[in-house]
């Protein structure tokens, strides 16, 4: 502990400013409440769902354009 007293002391201003902010950021960070994601993953997951509807139109602009489909 004397070892970070004594570099800090040798920090210019700007230096112990700047360290004193970040030490701050770090325990606002440490206080922060753990986030629920389970709403999010829920809702991020029916993003990327076709419905066979989506799928069948698809096919028709491969019929159309000759667009085509690539499958997975």
């Amino acid at each position: 502990m004397i070892d970070i007293a004594l570099k800090y002391n040798m920090l210019d201003e700007n230096a112990r400013s700047q360290l004193n902010d970040f030490i701050d950021f770090l325990l606002s960070k440490n206080k922060m409440k753990e986030i629920n994601l389970s709403e999010y993953y829920n809702r991020i997951q029916t993003v990327s769902r076709w419905s066979e509807e989506d799928v069948a139109y698809l096919r028709e602009l491969d019929n159309y354009y000759n667009w085509k489909v690539e499958e997975w």
